[in-house]
């Protein structure tokens, strides 16, 4: 009885481990050329669910080096230096991949292993509610990536080296995928109908069967009510608009002429002053501290 006990216990605990892995397991694939490399911190494709995200990121960290985008870098590894450089031309088509395998993210490009590392992998896929961007890297940050996407998709499972190889842009897979964009005609279309509504905005379009982002373009794709929901805290420049700050003739003699800043540690520095205000007699001042 004991030993059945025993036995029972190991296969129950094995199952839990096995269902985790497989939640966290997944690959992300994009066919891209890079219209101007200068542009970046984007993203050609990351799967967000509220404040967390995964994505295939252009040089957001290192000059012209992709990288596995994560909030807060949670599973990005920020030592880049090895990582080699973007060389491609704009007329020039790569499939770049992440694929999130257990406690592991491999950047893929072109089927060859570009850069790998440890991270503890979360799920993002079964959230409900989760969505899927191009161009910026998450909705609550910035940067962008000049781009032309060919066809992205999402396999809920860590595709090996050959089964990467052997993917074809527009063009159905063997293993099924999670979600699956070619962005041929005048509408985005995710064949596995999981992100049903989509948004292109600030100059993005369909072109020549491609998602053209050009040089400010977003797409955020997912349920209507949370696309239209993430998308309206977007700022959307229409034209860039440059500003030179000037001091004024006679400045107000209430103007502070010095400015306040927490002492740190770490990363509480510079900590902003946010916000101050008078209260009964006493003044009152909050910082902004980075701290989880």
């Amino acid at each position: 009885m004991k030993i059945y006990k025993s036995l029972l216990i190991l296969t129950l605990i094995t199952s839990v481990c096995s269902a985790q892995a497989a939640d966290t397991d997944k690959t992300l694939v994009s066919w891209v050329t890079l219209n101007n490399k200068a542009i970046k911190g984007g993203s050609v494709l990351t799967v967000e669910h509220e404040l967390q995200f995964d994505g295939i990121v252009y040089a957001e960290l290192g000059e012209a080096r992709w990288m596995a985008g994560s909030d807060r870098w949670g599973r990005t590894n920020k030592e880049q230096n090895e990582y080699a450089r973007e060389d491609a031309d704009a007329n020039t088509l790569i499939q770049m991949a992440i694929v999130y395998k257990d406690d592991s993210v491999t950047i893929y490009r072109n089927g060859e292993i570009y850069a790998s590392h440890k991270a503890k992998n979360i799920d993002l896929l079964n959230k409900d509610g989760n969505i899927v961007t191009f161009g910026i890297r998450h909705t609550q940050g910035n940067g962008r990536v000049d781009a032309k996407i060919e066809d992205a998709r999402i396999y809920k499972q860590a595709l090996s080296q050959k089964e990467l190889k052997q993917l074809v842009p527009n063009k159905e897979s063997s293993i099924k995928a999670f979600a699956w964009w070619d962005f041929e005609g005048d509408k985005m279309i995710d064949f596995m109908g999981r992100y049903e509504h989509s948004v292109l905005t600030s100059g993005a379009k369909l072109k020549d069967g491609k998602l053209d982002l050009g040089r400010k373009g977003l797409v955020i794709a997912g349920a209507e009510e949370v696309v239209a929901r993430k998308s309206s805290g977007i700022v959307h420049d229409k034209q860039n608009l440059f500003e030179t700050p000037v001091m004024p003739e006679n400045p107000p003699k209430t103007w502070l002429t010095y400015h306040l800043a927490h002492p740190g540690p770490g990363k509480a520095s510079p900590g902003d002053p946010n916000p101050a205000f008078f209260w009964k007699g006493r003044y009152h001042l909050h910082y902004i501290y980075k701290n989880h």
